[in-house]
């Protein structure tokens, strides 16, 4: 897409609309899908593990068979013995009585180098296809660390030094889930959709957070009927020194499937802090307007996306309010693109 990428500015967004493709060319296929079995060693996975509960183990159990129990899968017995090596010496001889910790498990598979980002302190990768990196802006929104992908598909990223306040948000994950559900329910009732929440740890018990929702926009006052709908997800990382936040909208893309992965593959490197009066804030990243919301210490997104859409199409009716041959040729782009109710 040409309105925005590689240097950011915005050229005009009366290119928009021929960017969008066709409603043939807007499936959503899974990018980077989990995977409950794996082809290959660990250093070619990212391991998300699922909450964890304690299984107490019954006589005639084998680790199979609970993982069989657990999550209808006996083969991935393996990761019930990984996750309590420290009182399983051997995956055949286990007891009843024996309390193991039992995390699900899914996995995701390594896109390879390069790595997508890379500082002495931490570094992540770019979902599958190209990714340069950059800045965007429309109107009022602005970020100047953007993986920028095809079409309408950006991920805008934000790196700082871990916060108090963002620990104690997502401390109570419930709370701070219906804190969102309230928010979208006051502020954007009509555009807002499908809100849905994840929560992940990594192997080394990092914690990752997922939000994800639809963002309608209403194209009567564009002169159109129906609504376009652009998906997007927030992912939020911690580390023992970081907190990695990475904002990604698309149109026809599983940005879902997409900054869940970026989101898993952040790390913090393991020599980024032998100096302890290091920090990343100095690095000037930023996603700007910054709007208040009761999650102290996240980064508020919904009225990023929604400033960052309304300005194109600001910037679309004025371009076609100064040249009606202009408006015409753009009408006739966009009714080449199907645009329907929101689901």
């Amino acid at each position: 897409m040409e309105f925005l990428k590689k240097t950011g500015c915005l050229i005009g967004s009366s290119l928009l609309l021929a960017a969008l493709p066709p409603l043939a060319a807007a499936a959503q296929d899974p990018v980077c899908p989990f995977l409950y079995e794996t082809d290959g060693g660990s250093d070619s996975y990212i391991r998300l593990l699922e909450d964890t509960q304690d299984y107490e183990v019954q006589p005639g159990d084998s680790l199979w068979k609970i993982a069989e129990g657990l999550w209808n899968d006996g083969g991935r017995y393996p990761d019930l013995y990984a996750d309590n090596r420290s009182q399983i010496r051997n995956p055949d001889l286990i007891y009843p009585g024996m309390i193991l910790q039992a995390a699900g498990s899914a996995y995701l598979k390594k896109q390879g180098p390069p790595t997508a980002f890379s500082t002495p302190q931490y570094c992540f990768d770019s979902p599958p296809g190209s990714w340069p990196v950059g800045t965007t802006q429309s109107g009022e929104a602005w970020a100047n660390l953007v993986l920028l992908g095809d079409g309408i598909s950006d991920i805008a990223c934000l790196v700082q030094d871990k916060e108090p306040a963002t620990v104690q948000a997502l401390l109570d994950w419930e709370s701070c889930t219906l804190q969102i559900q309230n928010y979208v329910a006051e502020q954007y009732p009509d555009t807002v959709s499908g809100l849905s929440f994840e929560r992940y740890r990594s192997v080394k018990q990092e914690d990752i957070y997922l939000y994800s929702y639809t963002y309608a926009i209403d194209m009567e006052p564009y002169g159109e009927e129906g609504e376009l709908r652009i998906d997007v997800c927030v992912g939020i990382k911690l580390t023992q020194h970081l907190q990695a936040q990475f904002v990604g909208f698309g149109y026809g893309y599983d940005m879902h499937g997409a900054v869940r992965y970026v989101t898993a593959s952040f790390e913090e490197k393991p020599d980024g802090y032998e100096d302890k009066s290091v920090s990343v804030n100095g690095s000037n990243m930023q996603i700007t307007p910054v709007s208040e919301w009761s999650v102290h210490g996240l980064y508020n997104a919904f009225p990023w996306v929604d400033e960052y859409f309304t300005a194109i199409l600001r910037e679309f009716t004025g371009a076609s309010d100064r040249d009606p041959e202009e408006k015409e040729r753009l009408l006739q782009q966009l009714h080449a693109v199907e645009i329907g109710p929101l689901e």
